[in-house]
């Protein structure tokens, strides 16, 4: 959700924010931090996923405003095994830091980027 902040000296500022959420099978812990980012245009994000098992596979999905589940990578165990979903701009990259951790970052924040981002894990 975009929000506008008042500096202190009187001007707007746009800044994004973004939410995450994680979801996961029965008896599976998915955490992901930072909960929520709030950023000025142009400036990195970072998130990360890390997992209670070992699964294989880890996702990571972005749902605008109302909108529908986009799907932007696949990682299997290693940055070797990745894949991007279709129309993911090149700001968006991702990296399989381990077994049970995911990283998503986007090297530059636009408004179109505002959403909640969601990471899964599977065992196939």
């Amino acid at each position: 959700m975009l929000q506008e902040m008042m500096s202190s000296k009187g001007r707007r500022q746009e800044v994004f924010k973004m939410q995450n959420s994680a979801e996961g099978q029965a008896g599976v812990e998915v955490t992901q931090s930072p909960a929520v980012l709030i950023l000025k245009p142009g400036q990195p994000a970072g998130i990360s996923c890390t997992q209670s098992t070992s699964y294989t596979n880890m996702y990571w999905y972005q749902q605008k405003s109302n909108g529908p589940l986009q799907f932007l990578f696949y990682t299997a165990t290693s940055d070797d095994a990745t894949e991007k979903g279709e129309g993911v701009p090149a700001r968006f990259t991702v990296s399989r830091k381990s077994l049970q951790k995911t990283d998503l970052q986007i090297s530059g924040v636009e408004a179109e980027d505002t959403a909640v981002y969601y990471c899964a894990a599977s065992p196939q």
